[in-house]
Formats: structure tokens, sequence, C-alpha cells
């Protein structure tokens, strides 16, 4: 759902990016699906998720976008699926596809394209129920329209809580 201002402007009064507001002004449709497969020491996960934006409350309009994953997990420690910490190796693929934005009803020139980053991380549970997560994101395809942030490498980490 469309939610949070899209009309927030700079001190200059400009109007700024759709991607600086706390909302974009389009609804979109999301379609996906998930699944996982897993042993005792290891498992693989990947998942899918389309977004069509099905209606407008300004000038801006999100493209429609494609966003895939596919994670394979190996659990270093401990040896046997006992509770306690435990230390997982992550290695997957992340990306997506994306037409281009349009303003006013013109395309965006400098967006839409594909990327995708190789995934390589850990994740560190020291308790049932809290985990502890670091990546590494390194590009391995590029191919976006015009000119866009052209990112050489993330690093994204991440704490989980789950009750």
């Amino acid at each position: 759902m469309a939610t949070g201002s899209i009309s927030a402007r700079d001190a200059f009064g400009y109007l700024l990016h759709p991607h600086l507001q706390i909302g974009t002004g389009t609804t979109l449709a999301l379609i996906g699906a998930s699944g996982s497969y897993g042993g005792p020491k290891q498992s693989f996960s990947g998942s899918v998720l389309a977004g069509v934006p099905v209606h407008d409350y300004g000038p801006y309009r999100e493209p429609t976008s494609f966003n895939y994953d596919a994670t394979f997990r190996f659990r270093w420690f401990p040896e046997d699926a006992e509770d306690g910490p435990m230390l997982i190796q992550i290695l997957g693929v992340i990306g997506q596809v994306s037409s281009k934005e349009q303003y006013k009803g013109a395309d965006v020139l400098d967006s839409g394209g594909h990327y995708m980053f190789l995934n390589v991380g850990l994740s560190f549970i020291p308790l049932s129920g809290f985990n502890i997560d670091l990546f590494a994101q390194i590009p391995m395809v590029k191919n976006l329209a015009g000119n866009q942030l052209d990112e050489q490498f993330r690093l994204a980490s991440g704490i989980q809580v789950s009750f």
C-alpha cells in the first residue's frame, strides 16, 4: 500500500527524490514464493518476489520488479544438533530485475536493469532465538540503465531476536 508522505522537500524547497520520501505513492501487488530443504547440518533455501504497480497516488510510479535469492547454509559447530551456540556459514546469490521507474508518465532513464550479488557470510547463534549475522555482498552481474550507484562491495549485518 502507498503509505507516508510523497511531498517532502529539502531546505531549499526542492522535492526530494522518491527514494528519499517516506512513501512512494505507488500501491504494489506483491506475489512471491519461498521454500527450503535441510538436513542435520546443512540447508538450502530460495525465494522469488514480484512487485507489480497497480495504482499511483502521485507523479512517481515504482517499476515492476522481480527479486530472487538462493542460499546454502552449513553449520560448522556444534557437530550435533544440540541446543547451544552455533556458527553457520552462508553462501548464496541475491538479485533484482526491474523495469524503468516513471515520473509524470515518462520513463526515468537512470533506472531499471538487473543486478546480482554473491552473498557470503556467517550467522552466530549464541542462544536459541538470537542471531547475529554478518555478510559481504560482491557484485557478479550489474547491467543497470543510465547513471546509477556503482556499488563495488556491500557489508551487511543484522541482529534477529525471536520469541
